[in-house]
């Protein structure tokens, strides 16, 4: 059990010092998305928010705030709620200088808006996204950002261009090659 009273599973202990050890911008996210139901999410990446907004770290803040819009849209089911993360996080990976966790905070906003059926607002979250994962040069977050833009297009009725935008992932992805993680190519193919 933590010095916070979470128990923490064994497993997990690992990804947890890998995570410190990079100075919170480890596979932690990865892991929390392959174990979504474990339940203390939301508080993990919570405390972790006011930590580093605490230490004064917009980097760190802005990926913490990521982190907890992610859980509290998809662990909770609150996207309403989400919101509020994912706008300080895009404060602060402003402040931060930091185009991927701009991205981010755009890629859980426009997944919040799709959660609510406002596609119009997730398909300009969407575009900020794409453009910002592709100037930072960030393969993981562009494939998810390009799935994103699929789903929102296949909401809308839109079922050609949602094909395409499938297509164009799954270009990106072999484009990719090998600097994409095995889950998260494995992942993109079983989505796209």
């Amino acid at each position: 059990m933590g010095s916070n009273g979470i128990r923490v599973d064994p497993r997990l202990k690992p990804v947890l010092k890998d995570h410190r050890r990079r100075g919170g911008r480890g596979p932690l996210h990865w892991y929390s998305g392959q174990w979504i139901f474990w339940g203390h999410w939301p508080e993990v990446f919570g405390t972790a928010a006011r930590s580093a907004e605490a230490l004064g770290d917009p980097l760190l803040e802005a990926t913490q705030l990521d982190y907890y819009a992610w859980a509290a849209l998809l662990c909770q089911g609150r996207p309403r709620d989400s919101f509020q993360y994912s706008a300080r996080a895009l404060a602060a990976a402003r402040l931060a200088g930091d185009p991927v966790q701009e991205a981010w905070a755009h890629q859980y906003a426009g997944w919040a808006h799709c959660f609510l059926g406002e596609g119009t607002l997730s398909s300009d979250h969407d575009k900020r996204a794409i453009a910002l994962f592709h100037v930072a040069g960030d393969p993981h977050g562009t494939l998810q950002a390009l799935l994103q833009r699929a789903y929102d297009l296949q909401k809308a009725g839109l079922n050609e261009e949602a094909l395409g935008a499938c297509q164009e992932t799954l270009d990106q992805l072999e484009e990719a090659g090998d600097r994409v993680e095995p889950h998260i190519a494995e992942f993109t193919r079983g989505s796209a």
